[in-house]
């Protein structure tokens, strides 16, 4: 599935953000509601991502475990996860991939996980801003350039996620020279912000991206998944 369609929780519900800055929050509904939506949709894997994890608020992790039961497609799922146990319980609880975030540059975190998760389960996100990795829910810039983040990352991750956090939110499409920097022939690489039009994804297909995270173009109907199949 190159076109996978994202559940974003803060306070229980789905939302989207702009340029990841949480004051920007527009809601939409129930979870629940959207899952069974992108399933009557087509898509064979959705992203999930507990903000309220990621921004130290809280934690939606019932809600994301009681999607991971209904089984009807696959999961990954990012936001707040910081230490093994959480890792290791979202895998056992039928996670497809986990999203490390804050924790994408620790190695010695990352090693520990290795331990007892395959590497094809481990997604990094190495998101971007200006060309400089960003962590702690985009609000860090760690001042390391994403070439040299893949560096400290590819023994450990079966694939990055790097999302354009300058694109995220606003549906003017993706910048072309961070796809041409970002994209990487020896790893899977998935991108995510500004993705708007189904040019756009062709777009990201073109220059050898596993896959695109769309948000905010599905939720307001910028985009169709039935037309994207």
């Amino acid at each position: 599935m190159f076109v996978i369609p994202s559940i974003d929780i803060l306070n229980g519900k789905c939302v989207q953000l702009i340029n990841g800055k949480i004051e920007t929050a527009t809601v939409y509904g129930n979870p629940k509601d959207y899952y069974k939506k992108w399933v009557e949709k087509g898509a064979d894997i959705i992203h999930v991502v507990d903000l309220d994890a990621a921004f130290n608020l809280g934690s939606n992790k019932q809600i994301i475990f009681n999607l991971l039961e209904k089984e009807e497609l696959d999961v990954q799922v990012g936001g707040g996860i910081r230490d093994e146990k959480y890792a290791y319980e979202l895998i056992k609880n039928g996670a497809k991939r986990i999203i490390i975030g804050s924790k994408s540059l620790d190695a010695d975190f990352l090693k520990k996980l290795r331990k007892n998760i395959p590497k094809d389960k481990i997604m990094v996100a190495l998101d971007t801003c200006f060309g400089n990795i960003v962590s702690n829910a985009w609000q860090n810039d760690t001042g390391i350039p994403y070439s040299e983040g893949v560096k400290k990352i590819k023994l450990y991750a079966g694939s990055i996620l790097s999302t354009d956090v300058i694109k995220e939110g606003l549906l003017k499409g993706p910048n072309l020279k961070i796809l041409k920097k970002i994209v990487q022939k020896e790893i899977p690489t998935y991108i995510s912000g500004g993705f708007t039009t189904i040019d756009d994804i062709k777009l990201a297909e073109s220059f050898g991206f596993s896959g695109v995270i769309i948000g905010r173009a599905l939720y307001t109907n910028k985009l169709d998944l039935e037309e994207l199949w």
